[in-house]
């Protein structure tokens, strides 16, 4: 019974990273620009590079997915991080943060 527990707590690491990096390449990679989104109806290169910056994509995957995962503890990154319970802000629904979004459905679904 002992080697079950540890055979499965070696393992927690690796299936939570798996799930991290699906979860983020889902949200990344998914049907849509991020971008354009948040950028509304304004196709302006400027306005789409400083929304890029500010949300963190202007770097590379592995970057944006460092910054998603630790925020802050990441250089350049902001906020808590996903690791920590920080999911940022919705690119659909603008002005709300991931967090809120997810607290809302859970009360209807209570």
């Amino acid at each position: 019974m002992a080697g079950y527990i540890i055979r499965r707590l070696l393992w927690l690491p690796i299936i939570l990273g798996i799930v991290s990096f699906a979860t983020f390449s889902i949200a990344r990679f998914g049907p849509g620009d991020p971008v354009s989104i948040a950028a509304g109806q304004l196709r302006d290169p400027d306005v789409l590079e400083r929304v890029r910056a500010e949300r963190g994509l202007d770097g590379t995957v592995v970057e944006q997915y460092l910054r998603w995962l630790v925020g802050d503890l990441y250089p350049g990154g902001s906020g808590s991080g996903a690791i920590r319970g920080d999911f940022g802000e919705s690119f659909i629904q603008q002005g709300f943060s991931v967090n809120e979004l997810i607290r809302s459905k859970m009360a209807i679904s209570a």
